[in-house]
């Protein structure tokens, strides 16, 4: 698993500690230094299987390599963070850091794929990440990721999430082989092809929105799982 803004661990911890069969291998990438060094110190305490590895990286990941300035909401560093500001929230440079893009990360590591599942909370930029996974040739490595959407998407912080309304970015994705859904508790709602409604445009607040690969065995599982589920029973998170 790769999770990209990972801030202080929250998420991976959260995975390690869960009860599993085979050994986990946990990927957490944070942008933010001061963030980081949080996440590295933290991360002994993680409940861990035998065999469990949890590696960390102060890097982002975005549709280009080099180095780019990182920005956060002033005296709230641990919140926020991103690749662009938003000048009604105040926002400041908190440093710089290097970025690249997924393929290119997975190379230089040496990271085994099919990657089993990618998390991406990046306050905006998102689509810079997902571009930059080059779906159109790197699908198969990719078959599981969730990315979140939302308000983000709509400020001055990212370019190329404005270029996008939801529904465009889930068409692209669809066209690329993919499934979408957003993520409810407990179940997944579809929101593609046939599924969609222009009302999901309308959300403002953040939804995280899973991406499945058709025909992939995440998708298989899925299929299995959901195939007897009503869409009236979803609940939001």
């Amino acid at each position: 698993m790769i999770e990209f803004g990972a801030n202080i661990g929250q998420f991976s911890e959260t995975v390690l500690s869960t009860p599993h069969n085979i050994p986990f291998v946990v990927y957490s990438l944070e942008p933010v230094t001061a963030i980081f060094n949080v996440l590295t110190n933290r991360t002994v305490m993680f409940e861990k299987q035998k065999g469990d590895k949890h590696f960390q990286y102060n890097i982002a990941i975005s549709n280009h390599n080099g180095k780019a300035p990182i920005y956060s909401v002033k005296d709230t560093l641990t919140e926020g963070a991103s690749l662009g500001k938003e000048p009604k929230f105040n926002f400041v440079k908190v440093g710089d850091v290097l970025v690249t893009t997924l393929p290119d990360f997975i190379n230089e590591y040496h990271i085994k794929t099919p990657v089993s599942f990618i998390k991406i909370d990046v306050e905006g930029f998102e689509p810079e990440v997902i571009m930059g996974m080059n779906l159109k040739t790197n699908k198969d490595r990719f078959p599981l990721f969730c990315f979140e959407t939302g308000g983000t998407w709509r400020d001055d912080r990212s370019v190329l999430a404005k270029t996008f309304t939801l529904k465009s970015f889930v068409a692209m994705l669809d066209g690329q082989g993919y499934d979408s859904f957003f993520i409810g508790y407990p179940y997944l709602l579809p929101i593609n092809g046939e599924y969609w409604d222009d009302s999901f445009d309308d959300f403002t607040r953040a939804s995280n929105i899973l991406a499945v690969l058709r025909h992939s065995n995440p998708w298989k599982s899925l299929f299995m799982k959901l195939r007897n589920v009503s869409l009236n029973s979803c609940r939001w998170q």
